[in-house]
């Protein structure tokens, strides 16, 4: 994807690992935090495609 705002884009995101959690399917703990860490990118690009990685 190209083109997308970081800010919605992260909040879905984290929408996603929320509801992940929740029916009890979550991610790896280490791939869970490598996107969180994503989230505090200062490069919203970088984010955004750390993420659809």
């Amino acid at each position: 994807m190209h083109q997308v705002e970081p800010q919605p884009f992260i909040s879905a995101t984290e929408r996603l690992l929320d509801a992940l959690d929740y029916v009890g399917a979550p991610l790896k703990a280490e791939d869970e935090a490598s996107i969180r860490a994503l989230f505090k990118e200062d490069d919203g690009d970088l984010s955004v495609d750390g993420i659809q990685f």
